[in-house]
């Protein structure tokens, strides 16, 4: 099981991640960054979460669902 979406975002675009199962558990980031997470379940009931970064500055942080951890990378907003 892992995190599926997107590695490479652009900064202040929204974006959708999952775990492609049904699993409790908390989404959160790794490191102190300007990160918005909002956890949801899709319309299967699988565990998901949008995620925006607000700064208009390149970056990487860690996504993660309890033990599960992808590393995305924001790149330029040009």
């Amino acid at each position: 099981m892992f995190i599926t979406g997107e590695t490479f975002i652009k900064p202040k675009k929204e974006y959708t991640y999952s775990m492609g199962c049904k699993i409790k558990g908390e989404w959160y980031c790794k490191d102190k960054v300007p990160v918005k997470i909002e956890p949801f379940e899709d319309e299967n009931g699988f565990t998901c979460a949008t995620v925006k970064w607000f700064s208009a500055y390149s970056g990487q942080f860690v996504l993660c669902f309890n033990n599960y951890e992808k590393t995305i990378v924001v790149e330029s907003l040009f």
